[in-house]
């Protein structure tokens, strides 16, 4: 089994297993920086919070803004065509996952990120080649030629002091 997980600075991951400390959390991790993770067992996590009101409070206000994201994202998924779709993912992941000598992830992977069939992506990713935005490459990842004209095409925007994506 692998995973693949997009993180910024201070992402926590597995919140669900500290309020309910029965639970299981799917995931239990904190991103550090872009590149470097820590794992947790919830249950002292939950601890800690316990006894420290700060923590307990960043922890909420952590929760809330991934509620924040959440909904952002439901917005971009619920309103956006899946060319606009591509053009978010592309516009915000691409350069890190497809736009690589060794792509994180492979085209095909890019129908289940935009939520459509594979038939709809491509057709949407040659649609995007058409306009010289991307540019399929060989080994499976897409270059971005036009990263401002492909952030173009992103219709929902988030809202004044939305946590970042």
């Amino acid at each position: 089994m692998y995973a693949a997980l997009i993180a910024g600075p201070g992402y926590l991951g597995g919140v669900g297993s500290l309020s309910d400390p029965d639970g299981e959390a799917l995931y239990e991790l904190v991103a550090l920086s872009d590149g470097t993770w820590a794992t947790w067992d919830p249950r002292f996590v939950r601890g800690l919070a316990l006894k420290d009101a700060g923590l307990a409070v960043g922890l909420l206000d952590r929760s809330s803004d991934f509620t924040a994201v959440l909904n952002m994202r439901l917005d971009e998924r619920s309103f956006e065509n899946a060319r606009q779709r591509m053009a978010a993912i592309l516009s915000r992941y691409g350069k890190a996952i497809f736009d690589t000598p060794h792509p994180v992830a492979q085209r095909s992977d890019l129908a289940a990120m935009i939520g459509t069939s594979r038939v709809m992506m491509y057709r949407a990713l040659r649609e995007l080649e058409a306009d010289g935005l991307v540019k399929r490459e060989r080994t499976g990842g897409i270059r971005i030629l036009d990263g401002e004209r492909l952030a173009g095409l992103v219709t929902v925007a988030s809202p004044d002091g939305a946590p970042a994506l």
